[in-house]
């Protein structure tokens, strides 16, 4: 009686631990792949997605304008901290 019943016991946790089915993975679908970037700026993204953000062709320009305004700029900057003997030019500054 006892065997019955320790079998009977072992059988329906095995019955449990079985009896479920596993969930299925849930796969989000992917998006578009990301384009990359016109000029590696956050206005270039802007100037990429023109479409998706339906952009008018006067906003489109004045967008790249602003970003080869920002790029001229930011290459004169950038020729400031490369150049020896200028205050940018690499060197740790002294703390005071």
């Amino acid at each position: 009686m006892v065997l019955v019943a320790a079998a009977l016991v072992c059988g329906f946790e095995l019955g449990l631990g079985c009896s479920h089915d596993p969930k299925p993975a849930v796969v989000e679908p992917a998006g578009p792949p990301p384009l990359p970037p016109a000029s590696g700026t956050p206005i270039g993204y802007l100037v990429d997605d023109a479409t998706e953000l339906k952009l008018t062709d006067d906003q489109l320009t004045k967008l790249k304008a602003i970003d080869e305004d920002l790029a001229a700029k930011l290459g004169v900057l950038d020729s400031q901290l490369h150049t020896p003997g200028s205050s940018g030019s690499g060197q740790p500054r002294a703390r005071r």
